[in-house]
């Protein structure tokens, strides 16, 4: 019920609380509608789902993998969901590479010119192990766009020639663009892991 009124400010207040400001609210309930529609399409649809669930806390992410099972009446009608939440490691080498206090990687470039927002956003993206499909859909562009930006943009900024996609996550890497969240980006996100049930609808 909660989801299916997910444009309700009143409930978002009362669930959300402190974190109901208005830097959020339009992120909360983006975040809430793509999980009512997947509901939706488990309903319609009488199948399985999943999706990493990821929600930003205190500075890191901390990611879920969800799964909608639809529970069937004798008739055949979907009367319910069961939903299981696992945590993931979808950022697995984070907690890793955050214990590596005494090999600390370089945190500076000297030479590396200032990154706009949306680089900063792909590099943060990149050095948490996402492929371009998963950093396009995350930021909600397409993939051409974050190839493009990879090719034209930061490779040439981070002296990679040509275009690169795993030399630049190594880099990421390398100046620790893991460690932060973008404030851009410090906000909850779903990542439904067949995208093709919600644009065939």
């Amino acid at each position: 019920m909660s989801f299916g009124n997910h444009q309700d400010v009143d409930l978002g207040l009362k669930i959300f609380a402190a974190q109901y400001t208005e830097t959020f609210v339009e992120y909360i309930h983006q975040y809430t509608q793509m999980i009512y529609e997947i509901q939706k399409l488990v309903f319609m649809n009488k199948t399985i789902l999943s999706f990493i669930d990821l929600l930003p806390y205190k500075g890191h992410f901390q990611s879920y993998l969800v799964t909608y099972v639809p529970i069937f009446h004798p008739t055949g009608e979907v009367i319910a969901i069961q939903s299981y939440a696992t945590r993931s490691r979808f950022f697995s080498h984070q907690e890793y590479l955050n214990l590596l206090v005494e090999d600390k990687l370089e945190q500076t470039n000297p030479n590396l010119e200032k990154l706009t927002s949306r680089e900063n956003e792909i590099m943060f993206l990149l050095a948490n192990g996402l492929s371009q499909d998963l950093i396009a859909q995350t930021l909600k562009v397409s993939r051409s766009t974050i190839a493009n930006i990879i090719a034209n943009q930061l490779c040439a900024k981070f002296g990679i020639p040509g275009s690169n996609t795993k030399l630049l996550a190594q880099k990421a890497l390398k100046y620790e663009f893991h460690q932060t969240v973008p404030a851009s980006l410090y906000r909850p996100y779903i990542i439904l892991l067949d995208d093709n049930s919600l644009k065939n609808e």
